[in-house]
């Protein structure tokens, strides 16, 4: 018995340095495979890096007309990495250097930044100018900062875009906002974003897309697209189907809010009377106790 053992044990020993051998022989042949990934992506990095640096430089144009196609190609690649960029180009803090390229100059500091990473730039770039922009390219670009802020890790920046779209978006922002629709968890940003693709659908004259707005809004309930649905319910609309339909909402819309008005009436009501209530037990106590006649309450 015990020589069997030792064979068993024999026969591991002699195992064991053909499995270690096995490992390092895989690690040997995956270790260049790794090397070449991450040098691979690394370069693809640096490649997106100087293409959205490329892409930027449109906005240091002193050209209005370029500064809008740059807006306009930004906003087409979603890319949000360039939102920073575009934030300065509002706020007046856009840096433009000898040779075209753009900094960043953060809120109450000196240091021009990268636009891309954020990074302090050393050296700090000499002979730089501020960006043109006009209340026209501000207009333009906040429905540009909205479309790439859908994306973005917090609720509140994504409700505050959908609402942006909601009420200066144009056309090209809905198919962005119906994948960022599909993709979104919160209801509240998800009713948001619902109103905004309401409301690109009740402006376009297709009646098809009209109906589907209506049916959008009637789900809502929203008294902020009255405004919309007051336009396709008058005489003036050719298609009766709609003028219909967008009547129906309204007296829908309509009655819903005239519960919320009885509704909150009622509490109203109820909160001043029980304040009126306390103030008349309060008095009613102190006199009783002091001993004093109240003629309010009819004693004599």
């Amino acid at each position: 018995m015990r020589d069997k053992r030792t064979a068993r044990w024999r026969g591991t020993r002699r195992r064991q340095p053909v499995a270690g051998v096995g490992a390092f022989l895989r690690c040997w042949a995956i270790g260049p495979l790794l090397t070449v990934v991450v040098a691979t992506t690394i370069a693809a990095e640096g490649r997106a890096a100087d293409s959205r640096g490329e892409a930027l430089r449109g906005l240091a144009s002193e050209d209005s007309e370029v500064v809008e196609r740059t807006l306009a190609q930004l906003a087409s690649q979603g890319d949000a990495a360039v939102v920073a960029a575009i934030e300065a180009l509002c706020d007046d803090r856009l840096q433009v250097g000898t040779d075209g390229a753009i900094f960043l100059k953060a809120p109450r500091e000196r240091s021009l930044r990268d636009p891309i990473s954020g990074a302090i730039m050393e050296p700090q770039p000499s002979g730089t100018r501020e960006g043109e922009v006009n209340n026209q390219l501000r207009r333009l670009a906040f429905p540009v900062l909205a479309q790439l802020k859908l994306k973005a890790p917090l609720e509140s920046a994504r409700l505050a875009a959908a609402q942006e779209l909601a009420e200066r978006g144009s056309d090209e922002a809905l198919s962005v906002l119906r994948t960022a629709l599909q993709q979104e968890k919160s209801r509240n940003v998800r009713d948001a974003m619902a109103m905004a693709i309401a409301r690109f659908d009740l402006q376009s004259d297709d009646p098809g897309r009209q109906l589907a707005g209506l049916e959008v809004a009637r789900g809502l309930g929203t008294p902020s697209l009255r405004g919309d649905l007051g336009r396709l319910a008058a005489p003036t609309t050719a298609n009766d189907q709609v003028r219909r339909k967008a009547r129906q909402v309204l007296d829908a819309i309509d009655s819903r809010q005239k519960r919320i008005d009885v509704i909150a009436a009622l509490f109203h009501g109820l909160s001043l009377g029980s304040i009126l209530l306390l103030a008349a037990l309060g008095l009613a106590v102190t006199f009783g106790l002091l001993g004093v006649i109240n003629m309010a309450h009819g004693e004599m």
